[in-house]
């Protein structure tokens, strides 16, 4: 009497692993404080692109979000 594995059985597997690792896993350090930044590009778009004026935005943040 064989068994094959289909889609839902595999699903439901990968979905214990991941629910084991969430689990288990340590906790990240919080990050450091900072301004929002939008999901996947984060504050990619806020940095100036001048060098000239990224020092500027940076001490700026840094006297509003704390070293």
């Amino acid at each position: 009497m064989g068994y094959t594995l289909s889609l839902t059985d595999i699903a439901l597997a990968s979905a214990g692993v991941w629910l084991v690792y969430k689990l288990l896993k340590k906790p990240a350090l919080p990050y450091p404080p900072g301004p929002p930044g939008l999901p996947v590009l984060g504050n990619a778009l806020d940095i100036p692109k001048t060098a000239m004026q990224q020092y500027k935005q940076f001490t700026e943040w840094n006297d509003k979000y704390g070293a």
